[in-house]
């Protein structure tokens, strides 16, 4: 399932979804260079909100509604919840992680090995385990990550442990559902990062979250993932980078030139910028080659 634009969408495509439901599909924008389904699609009451990780691309569709009266309700539903009412939707609803939630520290025999493996081959280890809180659905074949702001969990991020070998059955036609490698549920914020606060006067950005736990550890600066690769403007108020003495932006080495055409704009802007570039994704460098973030 794809969309031409997402302003577009076929009620069909998400009338039938569950209240909170949330389905991934590719963005369909022009601009939009999405190949991993990127786009996500939560039903709210009398609608769905939408989000593109990738291109940054964002809004809600309601029934009966043109897209513009869309867009003009779903800022009042924002208003209302900054002001403190309860809009009674959906998108704002509690998330909760899977049922069948093991956490990884607890290293339950019911937990395959394949999951310990995927995060030891980044060195990651029993600490992070239980400083983020992650886990293993054996239902879903996911490692989970939550994600959570001011103490609340507003969303997790489930990684298909085999999705190298579910690609390759769908590839030979064994299996007809094309795999998923990311599938995230969230509370319908269109604006999702994956924050860790080591009250530092420098923040590191990198594109998910595994990188950002490996980052933080080793450097103890802030550090922020970004859940795709776009360095939207709005970033710069969004995490309030211009009062950080330096911001470094570490992206994954196929958005390199983003990165720099992003460094470039941001420091017209009055944002002090680094860019740092690896052969590998910054969670891939073992700590022994991390490079040295200069400050100076």
């Amino acid at each position: 399932m794809s969309f031409k634009h997402p302003q577009e969408l076929d009620i069909n495509d998400w009338e039938s979804l569950r209240e909170g439901e949330t389905i991934r599909t590719s963005c369909g924008h022009w601009k939009c260079e999405d190949k991993n389904d990127a786009f996500t699609i939560t039903r709210i009451i009398g609608g769905c909100v939408y989000n593109c990780y990738r291109c940054g691309t964002s809004g809600a569709v309601f029934k009966g509604s043109s897209p513009t009266q869309a867009r003009k309700r779903i800022d009042r539903l924002r208003n209302s919840r900054h002001n403190g009412n309860d809009v009674g939707s959906a998108a704002h609803s509690i998330i909760t992680l899977p049922r069948d939630f093991i956490p990884l520290v607890t290293h339950d025999t019911t937990i395959p090995p394949h999951a310990y493996a995927w995060f030891y081959r980044y060195e990651l280890d029993s600490d992070d385990f239980d400083d983020y809180y992650i886990g293993y659905s054996k239902k879903l074949e996911r490692a989970i990550i939550p994600i959570y702001e001011d103490d609340k969990l507003i969303a997790w991020q489930g990684r298909d442990i085999y999705y190298n070998r579910n690609t390759l059955l769908y590839n030979k036609g064994i299996i007809k559902k094309k795999p998923l490698k990311y599938y995230t549920e969230y509370n319908g914020k269109t604006k999702l990062y994956f924050k860790i606060n080591n009250n530092s006067q420098y923040i590191v950005l990198v594109e998910d979250m595994l990188s950002a736990i490996k980052v933080s550890k080793h450097y103890k600066y802030n550090v922020v993932g970004l859940l795709n690769s776009t360095l939207h403007n709005g970033l710069i108020t969004d995490l309030k980078l211009r009062k950080y003495d330096r911001v470094f932006v570490w992206l994954d080495p196929d958005a390199h030139l983003k990165a720099v055409q992003g460094c470039l704009r941001w420091q017209s802007m009055g944002v002090n910028t680094r860019c740092i570039r690896t052969i590998v994704d910054p969670k891939e460098v073992s700590y022994s080659n991390l490079p040295k973030l200069t400050i100076q």
